[in-house]
């Protein structure tokens, strides 16, 4: 099928083994990444990329930078943006072995965390 092409190109375009380290604590790297370079492609990630996603090595800036890139998409990502949250979102923040587990320390209040952790997933 279509979908299945489509996902297969985005797992060789965005295999998540090249990013190393240094690439995952990167604000800018991860920014290039998921607001430009895989853009187009955001519609067609699979379950298995968010989960692998959310296992990396990220720091809460890091993180943020990706959930504000699949932000920017969400209306365009409707048919999955119910897996980015599952996969991804509450993966990362159930974490307790982040430097920082929750990304709390360094947000002003609830209402800020919640913009920069969840943005519009927080209707999940």
């Amino acid at each position: 099928s279509d979908n299945r092409s489509e996902s297969e190109v985005l797992d060789l375009f965005g295999d998540l083994n090249v990013l190393t380290t240094d690439n995952l604590q990167n604000v800018v790297f991860m920014k290039l990444w998921f607001q430009v370079k895989l853009k187009p492609l955001l519609p067609f990630v699979s379950k298995e990329f968010l989960s692998n996603l959310g296992s990396k090595d990220l720091s809460c800036a890091t993180y943020q930078t990706i959930v504000k890139g699949f932000n920017d998409e969400f209306p365009s990502l409707d048919k999955i943006n119910h897996l980015i949250y599952a996969h991804f979102i509450y993966i990362f923040l159930s974490r307790n072995d982040t430097s920082d587990p929750g990304c709390v320390t360094i947000t002003n209040g609830n209402e800020e965390w919640l913009k920069v952790n969840y943005g519009q997933y927080s209707v999940f």
